[in-house]
């Protein structure tokens, strides 16, 4: 087991550093391998699992807003369903992903599309606002 760990942490470490050199793409396909890797290993619900998801989901957010600039809404909104494929209900990683839903669709004029996701966002936001000591912002 001390080898797969080894292996995990040289990969995990190489996603830190891509994504600290804003090399996005790269660095998603690492944090997936040590995902994928971590979930094989210590399973699904493993903090470490969960916090490598968490670290992934803003690598998908990220990227997603830098596809609508492009205007690439395709690609755009599959990076938004990755990531909230990578949180849970209530994470304030969910709140941001649901914030950048709501950009694509308000720029595609689905404007019930992006006040339904701010609304979730919202809902999201208050809780932790409310109910936790971190907020949603700390997590940008």
């Amino acid at each position: 087991m001390n080898d797969v760990q080894t292996h995990i942490d040289k990969l995990e470490d190489k996603a830190v550093n891509l994504k600290n050199a804003k090399k996005y793409l790269e660095a998603l396909k690492k944090y997936e391998e040590v995902i994928q890797l971590k979930k094989d290993n210590f399973g699904d619900r493993d903090e470490g699992t969960l916090k490598t998801s968490g670290e992934a989901a803003i690598v998908c957010n990220i990227l997603s807003m830098s596809f609508l600039q492009k205007e690439n809404y395709a690609i755009a909104l599959e990076l938004l369903k990755k990531a909230e494929a990578y949180t849970d209900e209530g994470d304030r990683y969910r709140a941001v992903t649901y914030n950048n839903f709501a950009c694509i669709f308000r720029r595609t004029k689905k404007l019930r599309s992006a006040l339904s996701f701010l609304e979730k966002a919202l809902e999201i936001e208050y809780n932790y606002l409310h109910f936790s000591a971190q907020s949603v912002d700390d997590c940008l």
